[in-house]
């Protein structure tokens, strides 16, 4: 049980193990690029919210991704997956996209996404954090768009993991190149069933057991569901303080 709970926690991306080495033999120029790339020489891939790495790695592939296609005359909206197409485009099989070499594109794209994350989060990449930028936002569908009501029926909270991790955490909303990654996309409700006996099993839903949103229950749920804990649910309440009846 606790073994299943822990992996679909899990934010250490696999991709990112896989493309930085392509990344990382890159030369960057003297100055806070340089010490952007130093952050990254020995990280494992874990997208933890109290670190800089995912920031960095993050927006780096954005802007790789965005030249790529200013290269080749794509829309975005016409491209294919980014973290696709990044690692194909990385690759010997997909160098010509970059149309001059890649390591030149990367080099830019580093340059360029530092600078934005320089204007957002201040000059030392050591201070940046990934979850100042990557945040859960669970919104009323209807409220969301409506002045005052919008901000109060809106929840926010730092998460780890990103599109790429098992702990599924992606779907930029921002503007192009802008360094904010709000996560939209994701498991807002886990659950790990015990099939030898159904009561252990364990579960937890963001952002909390209410759906009413001047409930003190509406967000009870999110910082256990950020960080990885869960609940047990019994086959009866401990107690009961209302009830719904149902007549046909």
């Amino acid at each position: 049980m606790n073994d299943f709970t822990r992996m679909q926690h899990d934010p250490r991306s696999a991709y990112a193990r896989q493309i930085l080495p392509t990344l990382l033999a890159i030369q960057p120029p003297p100055g806070p690029a340089e010490k952007a790339l130093a952050l990254l020489r020995d990280w494992d891939g874990t997208m933890a919210i109290d670190r800089p790495q995912p920031l960095i790695f993050n927006q780096w592939l954005d802007d790789f991704f965005d030249l790529v296609l200013e290269k080749t005359g794509i829309p975005r909206s016409a491209a294919g997956p980014q973290m696709e197409t990044v690692a194909f485009v990385l690759s010997p099989a997909g160098s010509h996209w970059c149309k001059g070499g890649c390591a030149d594109l990367a080099r830019q794209a580093l340059i360029r996404a530092v600078d934005a994350l320089r204007d957002a989060h201040g000059a030392d990449p050591a201070a940046w954090k990934w979850g100042d930028a990557h945040q859960a936002v669970f919104a009323h569908p209807m409220l969301r768009a409506i002045p005052v009501l919008g901000w109060l029926t809106t929840t926010r909270i730092p998460v780890p993991g990103d599109d790429s991790t098992v702990n599924r955490q992606g779907g930029r909303s921002a503007a192009k190149g802008s360094p904010v990654f709000n996560s939209v996309h994701g498991a807002s409700y886990r659950g790990v069933y015990d099939l030898a006996d159904l009561d252990r099993s364990r579960f937890v839903m963001a952002p909390g057991q209410s759906g009413h949103p001047l409930s003190r229950h509406a967000a009870d749920f999110i910082s256990r569901w950020r960080d990885g804990d869960t609940i047990t649910l019994g086959p009866l309440p401990e107690r009961v303080t209302a009830q719904i009846r149902l007549t046909p």
